[in-house]
């Protein structure tokens, strides 16, 4: 997120703050996973 403020990400983007963490947290997880898949 390069520093940028959740809340300020959601009003670039026009949506709410609780859009924008949960998509962070559901991309985190997708590359967490990924990376655990890539290490097997």
């Amino acid at each position: 997120m390069e520093g940028i403020p959740q809340q300020e990400i959601a009003e670039l983007l026009g949506i709410s703050h609780a859009t924008v963490r949960t998509q962070y947290h559901r991309a985190k997880k997708k590359i967490l996973t990924l990376l655990q898949k890539e290490t097997v």
